[in-house]
């Protein structure tokens, strides 16, 4: 629609002038609303000025000049690349689906612009009007030069891919095993630093249930759930990875050291990733990705510092996340060679990857059942192998939670588990309209949680503290006495609740997911040495006695550690350099993947490529549980946007490559 002008006689020239003004008019107004938005609030919202317009005016000229340069360079460039696009008419079906992941993107981007600031919906300030103004002029550049942007693949020449061979043969074994071997001597420096390795707080509750110790005060269990004999091992957490882990480090002891169990686990997960990424590089040589680019990915994974981090981090998310890149590259792996559905390695690394996944994650078996009936339909005529191969794992999952259940007498997960959004809500409305709730409903809730203590504990970007005691906090859930039937009627009142103040329902809800979809999500920009999921760099750090374990009369712990300063802050300057630079910065966060995930599957179903569906939703299918996961913007749960982001990338690159080619099978 935009190029209408296009088809006008040559001597209608005040429709064309018309055009170009508006053109530069939309682009101007781009500029404008991308600026606007870059304009801290805080100094909006605290200057002396008594109007509202007058405070954003005099702190938006304040900021444009003391970033002048940078905004004048925004600016210009904004125009022109919208004077330029808008000429363009991309395919049908991306205007749809362009459409709409912009309108996304920009609209959860303006929610976190709002939440980052007010904590809230800024429909009730004072100061409601200019920022309302604000955020409408974020919202409407931001999907605007979204949609722009989307097209310009289709205007591009794409030179990432050769129909020649590639000098890198990783098909040959000893090339395969030695990019492999290079990669891990790359991160072996951060295993040394590192020694014996690190752990999230999840991992040491774990080793916690294995070796006897209740954690109850960390992610209690409704005592309706319990009955005499069950073990301290907990199903909170899979509990095939909580015996793998206690296993390995009760064989250490015996060993003689249990930090050699956790190095142990740290060096098999570097190995295991290092193995499955140099796989991604060989499923980029059978997409004739250039020598060049090949090369380039070895030394991505080798020198960038989140690799070895992650890699070397016990955590169920990392042995995850790794087998969910594996899956992907199977797949499309048997896109490109029909053969391998009845290869007896391929069968396995299929059947490993889905079990991997089925067992260390909670939410796993729903992820492997979805991505096994979009290759079920994709691959039609394999159908009945296909049901055979997928069968193995949904059964192994099964049977191995009978065992648990009735002969390792594994407590059972607590439901409410599932509940983090609505707790959200149900929190947030107490606390915005604590005299709209009825005698009844009050007396509800009452019986599932305290609700002094619900409204004190609400944090609008994590629903842990209402779901346990966080670990000394006071308690939100009433775990000791609510019950199956309590939990029945909570629904009821929520529901009841949403029809009264739908509002406030939304407000948590996207206020609890924001930072997943905002372009202005940025987690801690400074790397520390701390035990993070951004920067895993240590061991939890707690009292000595509160995870003190002991196995055949022998004691020990894991705890935060001063051993190899030295090397621990080079890597932390490494880090926060490469983090000082826009362009590399932007590597670092999870949200970066997870959004270029979502851009990829617009491209897929705008480019009716639906084979690439069967080989990355296990990838998508990640999306809604981020969305529903107890934290906002958790770089854990991103983990596998993380691994899998050269994937997504590469991707895109062999859709729009091959996008003349209609044969194409990919």
């Amino acid at each position: 629609m935009f190029s209408i002008y296009n088809q006008l006689p040559a001597h209608h020239s005040l429709p064309r002038m018309m055009w170009q003004l508006i053109k530069l008019g939309i682009g101007l107004f781009t500029a404008i609303g991308v600026l606007v938005s870059l304009v801290p609030l805080n100094v909006v919202i605290t200057n002396n000025l008594n109007s509202p317009a007058g405070r954003f005016a005099y702190t938006f000229l304040q900021h444009s000049m003391q970033t002048s340069l940078q905004s004048m360079i925004t600016s210009v460039a904004i125009i022109c690349f919208m004077y330029w696009s808008l000429d363009k008419r991309p395919a049908s079906q991306l205007r749809l689906y362009g459409g709409i992941l912009s309108f996304i993107i920009g609209f959860f981007t303006t929610m976190g612009f709002f939440f980052s600031s007010f904590n809230n919906l800024p429909l009730a300030e004072a100061h409601s009007t200019i920022i309302l103004v604000i955020g409408f002029l974020k919202a409407i550049s931001i999907s605007s030069l979204l949609f722009q942007l989307f097209k310009i693949p289709y205007f591009v020449k794409w030179h990432f891919q050769t129909i020649s061979a590639t000098e890198l043969q990783l098909t040959k074994p000893r090339i395969f095993i030695g990019v492999t071997l290079f990669i891990i001597l790359c991160w072996s420096a951060y295993l040394f630093v590192l020694y014996p390795g690190t752990m999230s707080w999840d991992t040491l509750n774990q080793l916690a249930e294995f070796f006897g110790k209740h954690v109850t005060n960390i992610y209690p269990t409704g005592h309706y759930l319990l009955h005499a004999g069950q073990s301290t091992i907990s199903d909170h957490h899979p509990y095939v990875s909580t015996l793998i882990y206690g296993s390995v480090v009760k064989l250490a002891v015996y060993c003689g050291s249990a930090k050699l169990g956790l190095f142990t686990l740290s060096l098999l997960q570097t190995i295991f990733s290092a193995s499955v990424l140099t796989y991604s590089i060989l499923i980029l040589q059978k997409l004739q990705f250039r020598t060049r680019w090949l090369v380039a990915s070895i030394l991505f994974y080798a020198l960038f510092p989140l690799f070895p981090l992650y890699s070397i981090f016990v955590v169920k998310n990392t042995v995850y996340s790794i087998s969910v890149l594996w899956f992907s590259l199977l797949i499309i792996h048997a896109m490109l060679n029909k053969s391998l559905w009845s290869t007896p390695w391929w069968i396995i690394s299929i059947i490993l990857s889905l079990s991997i996944q089925i067992f260390n994650i909670k939410y796993g078996f729903y992820v492997a059942l979805v991505a096994s009936i979009s290759v079920l339909f994709t691959f039609k005529t394999q159908g009945k192998r296909i049901f055979a191969i997928f069968f193995v794992p949904i059964l192994l999952f099964q049977s191995s939670y009978m065992i648990g259940r009735t002969i390792l007498h594994i407590i059972p997960g607590d439901p409410v588990e599932m509940y983090s959004i609505p707790f959200q809500q149900t929190a947030r409305y107490l606390r915005t309209y604590p005299n709209d709730v009825t005698v009844q409903e009050r007396k509800t809730l009452n019986r599932m949680f305290d609700v002094s203590n619900m409204k004190k504990l609400y944090n609008p970007n994590t629903s842990d503290p209402l779901k346990s005691g966080g670990g000394g906090v006071p308690t939100v859930y009433r775990y000791k006495s609510a019950n199956a039937q309590d939990l029945k009627e909570y629904r009821k009142v929520w529901l009841h609740m949403f029809l009264k103040h739908p509002g406030i329902y939304f407000a948590a809800f996207f206020n609890q997911t924001y930072q997943y979809l905002s372009l202005d999500s940025r987690p801690s920009l400074t790397v520390k040495d701390l035990a993070t999921d951004d920067f895993p760099l240590n061991l939890p750090m707690h009292s000595p006695k509160q995870y003190e374990f002991t196995t055949n009369g022998k004691r020990f712990t894991f705890n935060y550690t001063t051993r190899k300063q030295h090397g621990r802050n080079i890597i932390i300057i490494f880090c926060n350099l490469l983090l000082s630079l826009p362009i590399i910065s932007i590597l670092f966060r999870g949200t970066t993947f997870f959004i270029a995930s979502l851009i990829l599957l617009m491209y897929v179903l705008a480019e009716h490529r639906y084979r690439w569906i069967a080989a990355l939703s296990v990838i998508w299918m990640q999306i809604p549980f981020c969305l529903l996961s107890p934290v906002n913007g958790s770089q854990r749960y991103m983990y596998p946007f993380l691994f899998s982001g050269l994937l997504i990338i590469a991707s895109l690159i062999t859709i729009f490559s091959k996008r003349h080619h209609a044969s194409s099978i990919v």
